[in-house]
């Protein structure tokens, strides 16, 4: 196998483990993701495992319980939906970001952050209940209309959000400041209310860093920088986006 073909495949390794409730595994609802893959079937599984190779042209290792077959059979766009308990957002030394998704107390799967479907994956959520997610956006447009920008703001951190494990038994939020600047610099994030889950905290502070640069600001906004207050929310209601 040459290096070049090396450096294009992921390395899955069982590395995570969950703590324990008098004995037994803790176990959450799980949360559905949706691949992006290079074919539109699952292979066959062999020894409980599949081997499935994603639009990048990576490939990743899945047990065959973790992929949900029916919703996966419903796509015809080469999506294959998998259930995990948790997801955790990395980034390599070189800037290409990746996504660790556990399964059970140990399974672990990894994906290149281009290989998940975003939307879908937020639409999975809703559709399974799993509890409110969401940020809640407050600042002073001072008469622009913000409109256009806030939606793309929107849809970015919520591609850089990912909920932590403990968010699905657990509820609260975290409220977070920080500065876009005119040219969509963020600068100065600050955690104004953690919450008592320093994994909440870390999704939220992360979901914004990881969304430097944004747009610039509306042309006729008349300041160089705007400060924005966003509430980030774990199963519970969103007060809506603020302006």
């Amino acid at each position: 196998m040459s290096s070049a073909r090396r450096r294009g495949l992921i390395f899955i390794a069982s590395v995570s483990v969950f703590g324990t409730v008098c004995g037994g595994v803790a176990v959450a609802q799980p949360t559905y993701f949706a691949l992006k893959t290079a074919v539109d079937h699952v292979p066959e599984p062999v020894d409980g495992i599949v081997t499935v190779t994603l639009a990048s042209g990576a490939w990743i290792k899945l047990r065959a319980v973790d992929v949900d077959h029916g919703r996966t059979t419903a796509h015809t766009d080469r999506v294959i939906i998998i259930k995990a308990t948790t997801s955790t957002q990395m980034t390599t030394s070189g800037g290409r970001k990746y996504v660790n998704f556990t399964f059970g107390p140990t399974f672990v799967a990894t994906a290149w952050f281009e290989d998940v479907d975003w939307d879908e994956t937020r639409l999975l959520a809703k559709r399974d209940d799993v509890g409110d997610f969401g940020p809640s956006f407050q600042f002073d447009t001072k008469g622009v209309d913000f409109g256009p920008w806030l939606k793309r703001f929107r849809a970015q951190v919520y591609k850089n959000w990912l909920i932590p494990y403990a968010a699905m038994s657990l509820h609260g939020h975290t409220v977070v400041r920080f500065t876009i600047h005119r040219d969509g610099a963020i600068t100065d994030i600050t955690i104004l209310q953690p919450f008592t889950v320093d994994a909440f905290n870390k999704g939220a502070f992360n979901a914004l860093k990881s969304s430097d640069p944004t747009a610039p600001l509306p042309p006729d906004y008349p300041d160089e920088q705007m400060v924005m207050t966003v509430i980030f929310y774990y199963n519970e209601k969103s007060s809506g986006v603020g302006g």
